[in-house]
């Protein structure tokens, strides 16, 4: 299924605000450049993307999820926001809540990497 190009009109503004929350700073990589920050906020949406429609798929019975995987495939975006609405799939919720649990996993293991480093440099 090619999520990437069906799902990304839906959410590309959604993470553009993501990335404006500057989830940089709160894990302390102050120092990134623009393009790596990029590239990162890329793995991030595919990342959070994926973790969605795992759970839409574990919502759908089979036939639910050929249905998805066709429409996704053809990338038709005005379907794919009737199937959703068609099977009251809160998508954009979804993608919220994803992304905060995401986001949050980043911020702790950010610490810890920190932390172990900092552990490293004493001994």
């Amino acid at each position: 299924m090619d999520s990437q190009n069906a799902n990304s009109s839906l959410d590309d503004n959604f993470f553009k605000s993501l990335a404006d929350d500057n989830i940089f700073d709160l894990m302390g990589f102050t120092g990134i450049d623009d393009k790596k920050k990029e590239e990162l906020v890329k793995t991030m949406v595919d990342t959070i993307r994926g973790r969605v429609l795992a759970r839409i798929y574990d919502m759908l019975d089979e036939t639910g999820r050929n249905d998805l995987e066709r429409i996704s495939e053809k990338a038709e975006n005005d379907k794919l926001e009737e199937f959703f609405k068609s099977h009251n799939i809160k998508y954009e919720e979804m993608m919220a809540e994803e992304a905060l649990i995401y986001k949050a996993e980043m911020i702790e293991n950010a610490k810890l990497i920190k932390n172990q480093l900092k552990n490293n440099n004493k001994e």
